[in-house]
């Protein structure tokens, strides 16, 4: 049976639950990390695009997931929801994580908040 990435959005689900869920409030942050270019998971966007995101979430927060998530839509058409929601949450995460202002377990919050929010939305 051929494997469907689509089929990969309870994992990645499970799989941020797992990292948000971590028992030591104290430890840092852990961010998904892009997966390479050559692989079938990858959104291949140019830097300028996924710096443009980026600063889009940093200004904007989850009030740009939309329009993100429309743009990817368009320029992969074959993208599935799984690896979206894995290539807006890798630009998002540092953003919370490099906030110094919160502590660890509102970093926790504010990033499981936002992953089901995106989630959702993808899913649509």
């Amino acid at each position: 049976m051929p494997f469907r990435s689509d089929c990969a959005l309870p994992w990645l689900a499970f799989a941020t639950a797992l990292l948000l869920g971590h028992p030591t409030p104290a430890a840092a942050l852990e961010c998904p990390v892009y997966h390479p270019s050559g692989t079938d998971a990858a959104i291949k966007e140019t830097r300028v695009q996924t710096e443009s995101f980026q600063a889009m979430l940093a200004a904007r927060g989850d009030r740009a997931t939309h329009s993100i998530v429309s743009s990817v839509r368009m320029a992969h058409p074959n993208a599935s929801a799984a690896q979206i929601t894995n290539f807006v949450l890798t630009l998002y995460c540092p953003l919370v994580r490099n906030n110094a202002a919160l502590p660890e377990d509102q970093k926790r919050a504010r990033l499981k908040s936002f992953s089901a929010e995106l989630m959702m939305q993808v899913s649509r």
